[in-house]
């Protein structure tokens, strides 16, 4: 399965698992507490999906070693993300119902954790390392 491929599916599943964690909170819980637990569940089932795919990857040996370098270094830029959500939302700031349906949705932060899990695989595949060429990309 090449890169594109693999995003793809990565996508679509976390998509799938993510939109019922949406139908379940949307009508019960307030809306940045909403969009803070889709980032974390969005970057947890996200790379999940993309481990279970790519089991070479995988570098977290310990829970607490995914926690502080992966989730909470991503909610540098997940928190801005969540509170901007939150501010075009409360303010409606957007005018189409397709925009705020996407903004009110979990769509922001799982793109913030594929892009940034694809800017990580790039930045690991042109990293020299010897003998790395020979693995399959």
């Amino acid at each position: 399965m090449n890169r594109q491929q693999r995003f793809v599916v990565v996508a679509l599943a976390s998509s799938a698992l993510l939109a019922v964690l949406h139908v379940l909170l949307k009508p019960k819980v307030d809306p940045f507490t909403r969009y803070l637990v889709y980032f974390v569940a969005a970057k947890i089932i996200s790379d999940v999906v993309y481990y279970a795919l790519q089991p070479r990857r995988n570098v977290w040996v310990y829970p607490e070693d995914y926690l502080f370098n992966e989730l909470f270094t991503l909610a540098m830029y997940g928190l801005p993300v969540c509170i901007v959500q939150r501010y075009l939302i409360a303010y409606q700031m957007l005018r189409f119902p397709v925009l705020v349906t996407i903004v009110d949705s979990f769509v922001p932060v799982l793109l913030l954790c594929l892009n940034t899990r694809w800017q990580q695989e790039d930045k690991e595949d042109t990293s020299y390392r010897p003998g790395r060429r020979l693995l399959d990309r």
